[in-house]
């Protein structure tokens, strides 16, 4: 593997066998078929270790300070969530909106397939932190893990196309993202994946709208955006989309019932907007906790009917005190519980009680262990950097297999397409994008097009070992 003082890696995929990271050898598993950790929802089988890059920077340009250790943004107070932790957060894009965008789905740029393409990957690898004689630092491991699965993609993109794709790896942590963007592998680049910080999208739009380069966000989960961005591509579904498919699911699974949401007071009850809107033929009602000591659910309760609660919240405080209390009623066997995604993260201590209260939670990421596909890919993992993969590897093969099929097929107008593209299965979701537009318009102007998200989320549920799917 080349490594270049701009601060990139260049892989093509004629140069099979680079290894620009040193696996883990210490402490692993002898064979990937023993795993140490079992399969629950958002995490994967494997004695998950980290990876470690080449003592040589990528980079020379100062660090900036900053204490997180996972992705996305989801706050304005950088609180650090879980990687699939949906984000109501608006980005703010400057109009107007520029000439460029077509006004009707018939004047959408044409399909430009061509046989070369240049990607650059943004991530946070934090370099000039790491060395052989320090600890890996924890923050930088989950864009250590998704480049780990970029690689075994380019692995299989050598074997297997016609075409040739030549990828630059850029750590934003040591150059600045305005500066890196002006890099000439940047802007010549055909497709841009990354960044994952809330503070680089605005910039990252900007960039794609001035030089028609579509932008794959792997773990930004935007709420709305300003602007018309037909190439902004949002993989994590947003937490309208999560709300909307707990609902549908709640309803189609539980006919007849009570629906309640709940919030742990006013703050949280802004979110209840989500599920109300847009199920008109069903009124939730709405409990607002201000104490949950005092919290009654009898006052919901119906004889020989089920109600639903659905909490979208993620204060594992409350959540723990509701559902203790909920699993405290008489009328516990009629109770069935719906909640977010960062309830996977919780502690076990809830386990009994996630049983019991038939518990489902929305999910981005979903990786069944069982398919043969799967079983796969960690086989190759682990045979070439000697750990099991996780969530993170999983979505940069994911991210890197989806958008090279993407180039291939439509090329760089790849976005103005990806309504087509419905019912496509990666390992860790499935790819049913939509047009989201400003303002909740319907038509076909691409200039009210603030991105096109994926909207799957999986709907999973608690069987007293783990998250499965609850079709």
């Amino acid at each position: 593997m080349q490594v270049l003082r701009g601060g990139a890696f260049v892989v093509l995929t004629t140069m099979v066998g680079c290894d620009a990271l040193k696996p883990m050898q210490q402490n692993q598993p002898k064979s990937p078929t023993t795993p140490s950790n079992p399969q629950n929802g958002n995490q994967n089988q494997g004695n998950v270790g980290s990876t470690r890059p080449t003592s040589k920077p990528l980079d020379t340009v100062q660090w900036a300070s900053d204490p997180r250790s996972k992705p996305p943004i989801t706050s304005n107070t950088r609180t650090p969530t879980p990687n699939n932790t949906p984000t109501t957060n608006e980005v703010i894009v400057p109009d107007p909106t520029p000439n460029n965008v077509p006004t009707s789905y018939e004047s959408r740029p044409a399909a430009n397939p061509k046989s070369n393409y240049k990607i650059s990957i943004v991530l946070p690898f934090y370099t000039n932190e790491m060395s052989d004689a320090t600890p890996l630092p924890s923050k930088s491991e989950f864009a250590l893990e998704f480049y780990a699965g970029v690689r075994l993609a380019l692995d299989s993109l050598s074997q297997g196309y016609d075409n040739n794709f030549e990828v630059n790896v850029f750590d934003n942590r040591n150059t600045d993202f305005n500066s890196l963007l002006q890099k000439y592998e940047v802007r010549n680049s055909d497709l841009l994946i990354g960044p994952i910080e809330r503070d680089l999208i605005t910039p990252a739009i900007q960039f794609s709208n001035e030089r028609n380069v579509p932008v794959f966000s792997p773990y930004f989960p935007s709420g709305d955006l300003e602007g018309a961005n037909p190439r902004f591509v949002q993989l994590k579904p947003s937490l309208k989309v999560h709300c909307e498919a707990l609902a549908r699911h709640a309803k189609s699974k539980n006919q007849g019932a009570n629906f309640v949401l709940v919030a742990n007071g006013e703050s949280e009850s802004s979110r209840f907007r989500f599920f109300q809107e847009s199920n008109k033929d069903i009124k939730f009602r709405e409990w607002v906790i201000s104490d949950v000591a005092t919290a009654n659910p009898e006052t919901f309760a119906q004889a020989n009917k089920n109600t639903v609660f659905i909490v979208p919240s993620w204060n594992e405080s409350f959540v723990a005190e509701v559902l203790k209390k909920l699993d405290a009623s008489p009328n516990r066997k009629n109770f069935v519980v719906y909640g977010m995604p960062q309830w996977l993260d919780f502690s076990r201590g809830l386990n009994e009680v996630f049983t019991r209260l038939q518990v489902r939670v929305s999910s981005s990421v979903y990786v069944n262990t069982d398919f043969d596909r799967v079983k796969e890919f960690r086989q190759r993992f682990f045979s070439k950097y000697g750990k099991f993969p996780n969530s993170d590897a999983f979505l940069g093969y994911d991210v890197v297999m989806a958008s090279t099929q993407l180039l291939k097929k439509y090329g760089s107008n790849f976005s103005y397409y990806l309504d087509k593209e419905q019912g496509w299965d990666l390992l860790h979701t499935r790819l049913n994008f939509a047009r989201v537009n400003r303002g909740g318009a319907s038509n076909d102007n691409f200039r009210q097009v603030m991105k096109m998200e994926n909207q799957f989320v999986h709907i999973l549920r608690f069987n007293g070992y783990g998250f499965k799917p609850d079709n």
